[in-house]
């Protein structure tokens, strides 16, 4: 099976993908990345965010491994690739994750015994202006609702160890023991973006807070909330999809995997839907959109979204579905990488595997076309 979806990811390099007229993405290839890639005994999986720093010209991605199959990491690493194809991953070499004492995170039957946090790593960015051969990193953990431990957002250095925070969730963002308010759990502080201007930081809900709505259901969609925290801090509503794919007895869901800013205004956002065919096994469909808040309304942070919010205008960049690939896998990850020769910029989003064996770490490579 594997060497199957290997096969129709190595085709798939020649395929345009459909897209919106005003931007154009020219798939330049797809990479599937080896689990041997971990250093000191890792599995290389999970990968749920990814970033680029163009001055040390160096990759960071993140695993939501809850320390189950290796410490809590994340990865720095070179991948390779210019207009006319993919070099590949190099490189590659882990750093551990630490909590705010400095320790290493737990495996979850030790952490509750320990009553200790389990991480659940969702993205990670380089944080602007810090030296690049020592940069700072930011990274998402959208918590661990049996053990009481809410979302958060941590600086690290490039070691790995915590360092002040510079932006915190709102108080809402978080699990309430009613489960009448707050996170509902595996919807939290899935995406995230520091702004073209680096001043802000953009923070999205994978799934509306509980006194924001429900989860969409087949036939009707719903909204969560896409935060700007730092800078001018205010909230948007985001429509997601309905349901689509769901088979009888089953389950399905949609919600935002990941959000990038392309400009002062506007950011593309990873709506992906997963579809479950039997027990353990799914697939899933993605789409990519853009979003702009110039003329938007805001709303408070640390508040509801009124009942009667209006959610932002998206326009439909990519229809993975209409790609012609047998195979697109969980897409969580998205960045802007190295500028081509050609002075055009690239994209590149990865997925994550969840460790299964009938999926896959895919690295998708974009030129994106003025």
């Amino acid at each position: 099976m594997r060497a199957f979806r290997r096969l129709l990811c190595a085709l798939a390099a020649f395929t345009a993908l459909p897209a919106a007229a005003e931007t154009q993405l020219r798939l330049i290839g797809v990479y599937e990345a080896p689990e041997t890639l971990g250093d000191k005994g890792t599995i290389f999986g999970g990968i749920s965010g990814i970033d680029y720093n163009p001055r040390s010209k160096k990759w960071v991605l993140v695993s939501d491994d809850k320390s189950e199959g290796g410490p809590a990491r994340f990865y720095f690493a070179d991948f390779t690739y210019d207009e006319t194809g993919i070099q590949g991953l190099r490189k590659v070499r882990n750093v551990i994750l630490r909590d705010d004492e400095g320790r290493q995170f737990a495996d979850p039957k030790v952490a509750d015994v320990e009553k200790r946090e389990v991480p659940d790593a969702e993205s990670i960015r380089f944080v602007p202006g810090t030296s690049w051969f020592r940069p700072r990193l930011l990274w998402s953990s959208e918590g661990y609702k049996k053990g009481g431990f809410n979302a958060r957002l941590r600086t690290i250095d490039f070691k790995g160890k915590v360092r002040p925070d510079t932006y915190r969730l709102p108080a809402d963002v978080r699990f309430d023991p009613s489960e009448t308010v707050g996170m509902r759990h595996n919807a939290g502080p899935e995406g995230m973006s520091f702004s073209s201007d680096g001043k802000a930081l953009w923070v999205s809900l994978e799934g509306p807070l509980i006194e924001d709505g429900p989860l969409p259901i087949k036939g009707k969609g719903t909204v969560t909330r896409l935060m700007k925290l730092g800078d001018a801090p205010m909230q948007y509503a985001y429509p997601l999809d309905a349901i689509v794919h769901q088979r009888d007895g089953l389950q399905a869901d949609d919600g935002i995997s990941e959000v990038l800013a392309v400009s002062d205004t506007k950011l593309w956002v990873i709506e992906r839907a997963g579809e479950e065919r039997a027990k353990n096994d799914w697939a899933f469909h993605v789409k990519l959109y853009e979003v702009d808040t110039a003329n938007a309304l805001a709303y408070p942070l640390g508040q509801p979204l009124p009942a009667d919010a209006v959610p932002l205008k998206k326009t439909l960049l990519v229809d993975f579905d209409g790609f012609g690939m047998k195979w697109i896998d969980n897409l969580e990850g998205m960045t802007f990488g190295p500028v081509l020769r050609n002075g055009h910029r690239s994209l590149v989003m990865v997925s994550d595997n969840n460790f299964a064996k009938n999926q896959l770490t895919q690295f998708f490579v974009f030129e994106v076309l003025p």
